[in-house]
């Protein structure tokens, strides 16, 4: 039977809601987690992981006695990935040595350590100062000091450039500045960085939730950690269920139901009302973890321009599509950066291709709208370096994902202290009078976390 009276509500189920949960039980807290299938993050923001994601959860298991964190590799499998950059196919997500070199044969002409009038092959001096058979390790203990430095900061507000250059190597300081001088050279031509550019704002709607060319050293330093890293694919369902089970045996709740409505009193939450015959809870502090909260009774604010995910299932005749069948594969293009459909990435099974794109998302612009004008856009596109036609698809579905990214966000600039966004949570069951609620977190892409799903969970720990 569930409590009527409950300390506190998170609404949205996650390894984040879990991790929420587990730390509001820890503090002798009565917590109900509210399994509202409309508030889910997107697969691409849950299982997408980079060992400095790892090194973090699992850390952050040891911290806090939580085993299914501890036992991470269980969870998690190598997930190598492409990325098609302007007619150049880089293969990441491999181990550091060999994303390292990778993205020196394809991309040397973004990458160049420039001293008056002589330029000189900065991998090469990079890998004859290390040692390739050191490279590898120095990588992952940086990784692993990340995390034991930044889970003992008193804040998020001191989370900084410095604490990256405070346990980085050698090497990844030089790789980083020299990366970070070549893309502010506003004097350098074009093509000699452009390839460079597009590499970033790829990764930065992977793994920051953002597609802006405006960043900061502080997340340039993230994205360049995340192309040197190994790429991992999250169980995040079988890791759900063990925390869960964690969550349970320590006394937490949890209700696969909707929350209808809430009533207030003095503009906090009263009463939550579910979609179930348990009716209503009271809540002492309601959080909410997800995305963007659609036909629910709350409302982000400020929102601002973002892109949404669609995804398109093709099932071909015969296995004629050239793509690859491992992994994968992002794709963009310079000329699309900047518009409304950025960024797409595809996955082949057989003769199936499961091929995602972000699209801007447009106030009163329907679902049926853009489905066929999107199809064409992705044959266009992907028929740039494959072979795939209308004629080869013999059946279609298309759905909305979870999965979204800001548009244009800057979280600051050359070496200011990065931190998170305020929002604000609105009561909208009155569409005419939305009214600010107090005594209500929110922890999604709209508080604008600038090294992503990192940033969030540490906010997390650390608020």
């Amino acid at each position: 039977m569930l409590d009527k009276n409950i300390d506190h509500v998170i609404v949205g189920s996650s390894y984040l809601s879990y991790f929420l949960g587990l730390k509001s039980l820890g503090a002798n807290k009565s917590t109900l987690i509210v399994d509202d299938k409309r508030f889910q993050f997107g697969e691409l923001f849950q299982g997408k992981f980079t060992e400095l994601d790892r090194s973090f959860i699992k850390k952050l298991g040891e911290l806090n006695s939580i085993q299914a964190f501890i036992d991470i590799d269980q969870y998690i499998e190598p997930a190598p990935y492409f990325i098609h950059v302007n007619g150049a196919i880089v293969r990441l997500g491999d181990s550091p040595l060999r994303n390292f070199k990778e993205v020196g044969r394809k991309l040397h002409g973004g990458i160049k350590n420039k001293s008056k009038e002589i330029e000189s092959d900065i991998y090469s001096n990079i890998l004859d100062e290390v040692g390739p058979e050191k490279f590898n390790n120095l990588f992952e203990t940086f990784c692993r000091d990340m995390a034991v430095t930044t889970l003992g900061l008193p804040s998020t507000k001191h989370f900084d450039l410095s604490t990256f250059f405070k346990c980085a190597p050698p090497f990844l300081i030089t790789l980083f500045d020299t990366i970070s001088k070549s893309y502010s050279d506003q004097d350098c031509p074009i093509g000699e960085t452009w390839s460079m550019r597009c590499l970033l704002y790829s990764l930065r709607g992977v793994f920051q939730d953002d597609f802006s060319f405006s960043l900061s050293k502080f997340e340039l330093f993230h994205l360049v950690v995340s192309f040197l890293s190994p790429s991992y694919q999250l169980n995040f369902q079988a890791l759900d269920q063990a925390l869960s089970i964690e969550f349970a045996a320590k006394g937490g709740q949890l209700r696969q139901v909707e929350l209808d409505s809430w009533l207030f009193d003095k503009n906090r939450p009263w009463a939550l009302m579910l979609s179930s015959f348990e009716g209503v809870v009271c809540p002492g502090d309601v959080s909410f973890i997800g995305p963007i909260p659609e036909s629910m009774p709350i409302e982000i604010s400020p929102v601002g321009d973002y892109y949404k995910a669609v995804e398109y299932t093709w099932d071909c005749i015969g296995e004629n599509t050239l793509l690859p069948s491992e992994g994968t594969t992002f794709f963009c293009c310079s000329d699309a950066i900047g518009t409304e459909t950025p960024f797409f990435w595809c996955k082949v099974k057989g003769n199936q291709v499961v091929i995602s794109a972000y699209l801007l998302r447009c106030e009163g612009r329907k679902f049926d709208f853009y489905v066929d004008r999107l199809r064409e856009y992705l044959l266009k596109e992907i028929n740039r370096t494959h072979s795939i036609t209308p004629k080869d698809i013999k059946n279609e579905s298309v759905r909305e994902l979870r999965d979204i990214a800001l548009s244009g966000v800057s979280a600051g600039g050359a070496f200011e202290q990065v931190s998170s966004s305020k929002v604000q949570v609105l009561d909208n069951t009155n569409i005419s009078n939305k009214v600010l609620v107090g005594g209500v977190s929110y922890w999604g892409q709209f508080r604008k976390f600038p090294l992503g799903k990192y940033s969030m969970l540490l906010d997390l720990c650390l608020s």
